[in-house]
């Protein structure tokens, strides 16, 4: 219910921190490998020597997109750490354990309640069917013999 929006909106905050990071953790690796392969591309052909054989500006705009999101990448980590620290200040994993005990705890008694339930409606119902038989004549009270 509404009690776990803001659990929700934490974990999807830390989440969010977290996959930022990954993909860049994983996007300059690539944009790296891609660069050395151009570059090595470039260094194998057997070109007389000119400024126009590796393409200079579109390494300088990878270059500048691995250091863009390298940076930003530091940023989401210091603001990760910041929120992690803060929610181990207000102490929010410890309430997180303390509410899913209560629940449980909740889930179980009305799991008792209904099997007390159910269990009451068996009890009638065999006290229903047992008055019902000690009210008919038995068949051993119908010889008038």
């Amino acid at each position: 219910g509404e009690a776990f929006t803001p659990i929700l909106k934490t974990f999807k905050e830390l989440q969010d921190h977290l996959g930022f990071m990954h993909d860049a953790d994983v996007l300059v690796p690539e944009l790296e490998s891609f660069l050395k392969k151009q570059l090595n591309s470039s260094l194998k052909k057997s070109l007389p020597p000119g400024v126009h054989h590796f393409d200079l500006d579109g390494a300088s705009g990878i270059i500048e997109i691995c250091r863009n999101t390298r940076n930003d990448r530091d940023e989401r980590y210091i603001q990760f750490l910041a929120q992690w620290k803060q929610l181990r200040t207000d102490m929010f994993f410890e309430s997180l354990v303390k509410i899913t005990q209560h629940m449980a705890a909740s889930e179980r008694a009305e799991l008792a309640i209904r099997e007390a339930e159910l269990l009451a409606a068996q009890l009638i119902a065999m006290n229903s069917a047992t008055h019902l038989q000690s009210e008919r004549p038995s068949p051993e009270g119908n010889n008038d013999g």
